[in-house]
């Protein structure tokens, strides 16, 4: 039935040509080319990975806080006053316990400068000091007596907080590390007489 189709196109064709008339027939569109396909990666050529994203850190996973707690004010520096005093050779510290019996510790001062008389100079160390370390008292006491004593003078201390401020201990009177200490109370009769009789054994021996 093709056959005979084609073959009544053909003749259809040839008479109208006959007549002198051309003939236009609507030709077949050929078929779209095929698009290229893309190039497959050669198996030599490496293979390019897309990197990774980067890791987040844990503080980046973490919501940060938006306000921290405030940080705990500091201690209150607790603030003293050592009244010291100067008689000729002997360089005295006494707290404020002790400062009641300055006139018995003057009297004390006076057998350690061999009782030769001196002019009484007044000191006051005071705590806190502008621009020092809150937690440096020790040092600056330390600093201030080693000042104070820097020519061999004698050393009279009263007071337990002058001895925790030098680093020394001591429950009675005696000499403590090289200075006299007084415990800051109304001597007894025998407490004078134990003091004088350790100030004389003092001036038998020969001055450090």
């Amino acid at each position: 039935m093709y056959n005979r189709a084609m073959s009544a196109a053909a003749d259809k064709t040839a008479f109208f040509q006959r007549l002198g008339v051309d003939v236009w027939l609507r030709r077949r569109p050929r078929e779209a080319a095929a698009e290229p396909r893309p190039a497959r990666p050669s198996q030599s050529s490496p293979r390019v990975r897309p990197a990774p994203p980067p890791r987040r850190s844990q503080e980046q996973r973490e919501p940060r806080r938006r306000a921290q707690a405030p940080a705990p004010p500091a201690p209150p520096v607790e603030a003293f006053r050592i009244r010291c005093f100067r008689y000729g050779r002997v360089f005295a510290a006494l707290t404020e316990d002790a400062w009641p019996h300055r006139r018995y510790l003057l009297d004390v001062a006076r057998a350690m400068n061999h009782f030769e008389t001196a002019e009484r100079h007044g000191i006051v160390f005071e705590w806190p000091q502008p621009g020092a370390a809150p937690d440096g008292a020790a040092r600056a006491f330390r600093a201030f007596a080693g000042h104070q004593t820097r020519n061999g003078e004698r050393a009279l201390l009263s007071g337990q907080r002058v001895l925790d401020l030098l680093g020394s201990e001591a429950t009675e009177t005696g000499v403590v590390d090289g200075r006299v200490y007084v415990v800051p109370e109304t001597p007894s009769a025998e407490a004078k007489k134990a003091l004088w009789r350790l100030l004389s054994s003092l001036d038998a021996a020969p001055d450090s």
